[in-house]
């Protein structure tokens, strides 16, 4: 698990804004690529 703070968050209509900072100086590069193995993935779950 990549540990991060999240500052302040948006939640738009199609899409959400974060304001993060990771506690690892290469942190926010692995959070970003675990977020969207995991949004590929269920995106594979969903039924066309």
């Amino acid at each position: 698990m990549h540990r991060f703070s999240i500052y302040a968050d948006a939640l738009m209509t199609n899409h959400m804004h974060l304001l993060a900072f990771p506690q690892q100086e290469d942190g926010i590069g692995k959070v970003m690529q675990s977020i969207g193995r995991r949004i590929n993935m269920n995106a594979l779950d969903c039924p066309a």
